[in-house]
């Protein structure tokens, strides 16, 4: 029997990330369900009950620290791992979603699209 392929949900409203990570975690064997906001992705997120999150702090609507904080209190979604997936430095912001229990930070800056999928199989998703 084949395996069932992972489900990674990319909750983010920036057009070009979207893209670029569609093409990347496809390539790279995932089923990529994409949300372009915070309410959004929290109705995705209990409808196709995601292996992992990506998530971005600055949205229109609902910020992503806000979504996360949903996220969490739902029994549905609070088991499922949240990495943030921002350019959103303030060390405070960055405090907060880790209290609020997301399972690391990756700052888009730092990384291309290989490493993000690298440390998803590393961490999360291993094959």
């Amino acid at each position: 029997m084949p395996k069932k392929r992972k489900t990674i949900l990319f909750i983010e409203d920036d057009p070009d990330q979207q893209k670029m990570y569609r093409f990347t975690l496809r390539k790279a064997g995932y089923r990529f369900v994409q949300a372009s906001s915070g309410e959004a992705g929290l109705k995705a997120a209990n409808v196709e009950k995601p292996d992992l999150i990506l998530l971005d702090i600055l949205m229109n609507g609902m910020s992503g620290i806000e979504t996360l904080r949903q996220l969490k209190k739902s029994p549905e979604t609070k088991h499922i791992p949240v990495v943030i997936f921002t350019n959103y430095t303030k060390e405070e912001a960055l405090q907060e979603v880790l209290a609020l229990g997301a399972a690391e930070v990756i700052i888009k800056t730092d990384v291309v699209p290989k490493d993000v999928v690298d440390k998803i199989e590393a961490k999360y998703l291993p094959h």
